[in-house]
């Protein structure tokens, strides 16, 4: 059985694989620099609450389409 024959079978059925192929990047294996300012340099200690925050976005796919996923946090 051809790899997208099975594919179309269980997209069809709803079942998903845990397995998947590693991704490559796109120039070279060394991720690019980084998009925004270290504004913490690293210290991730604060005086007291609302002083420093720290946030991450995720995206995952989900049967809707994309998930965006944004975590704050009050250091």
């Amino acid at each position: 059985m051809a790899e997208r024959t099975a594919w179309k079978i269980c997209s069809g059925m709803g079942w998903w694989s845990v397995v998947s192929r590693k991704r490559r990047r796109g120039k070279g294996s060394r991720p690019g620099p980084p998009v925004h300012d270290d504004l913490v340099k690293r210290d991730f200690t604060a005086g007291g609450p609302n002083r420093s925050w720290l946030a991450d976005i995720t995206e995952h796919r989900a049967g809707e389409g994309k998930l965006h996923l944004c975590a704050i946090k009050d250091v």
